[in-house]
């Protein structure tokens, strides 16, 4: 029987088995640095808030998400079918019936039938590819004071975590120009290991 939260596409991704990743995105010492309770308070999001986040793995920030959006929705996307079953079967252990998680197209494109008050996305900018088409497609899915968030890890290594692929802030602010947004907030405070950047479309 399909599960009603969840909505899969594809599968074959690297991230399909989600318990390998468990600790990792939703261990304790994620709280230390990632600071979820903080990055929640700073979105001053209304209870009726539509959000869409974009790459939600184990679902860390969507089950916060969806606690701060009780009348509201969170659609959480993932490219890992994996993923999304595991977020499905997460919200509904937890009790939340506001959790629509759905797997992307094979691209990682998405659809929407709705707009949304946030589009946000945290340690997934630097995975994708063809961000400025990517990103000019989500405009038209925001409302008129919507905003897109896109929190993502700075040069600097921080030791047990891997510097990889980083794309530094201002290139992002670059791309985001190019895709139709202007930056209307940085917060350099808040996040030791990330930046934390708020746009919006250019009107």
């Amino acid at each position: 029987m399909k599960d009603k939260n969840i909505t899969q596409k594809h599968s074959h991704s690297p991230f399909d088995n989600p318990e390998d990743f468990i600790e990792k995105f939703d261990g304790a010492e994620r709280d230390e640095w990632q600071k979820p309770d903080e990055v929640i308070k700073s979105l001053n999001l209304p209870d009726n808030a539509v959000v869409v986040e974009i790459g939600s793995g184990t679902g860390y920030f969507a089950v916060r998400l969806a606690a701060q959006v009780k009348n509201g929705k969170v659609i959480a996307f993932d490219q890992s079918a994996g993923m999304t079953a595991h977020l499905a079967n997460r919200v509904r252990e937890l009790g939340f019936n506001n959790v629509d998680a759905q797997t992307t197209e094979p691209d990682g494109s998405i659809a929407l039938k709705e707009k949304a008050d946030l589009i946000f996305s945290v340690d997934v900018y630097h995975h994708m590819q063809d961000r400025i088409s990517y990103f000019s497609n989500l405009a038209a899915h925001l409302k008129p004071d919507g905003k897109l968030v896109i929190i993502d890890r700075t040069e600097e290594q921080v030791e047990g975590q891997p510097s990889g692929h980083r794309i530094p802030a201002e290139k992002v602010k670059e791309e985001m120009s190019e895709a139709g947004f202007e930056l209307v907030e940085e917060l350099h405070f808040l996040l030791p290991i990330q930046y934390y950047l708020t746009f919006k479309p250019i009107a």
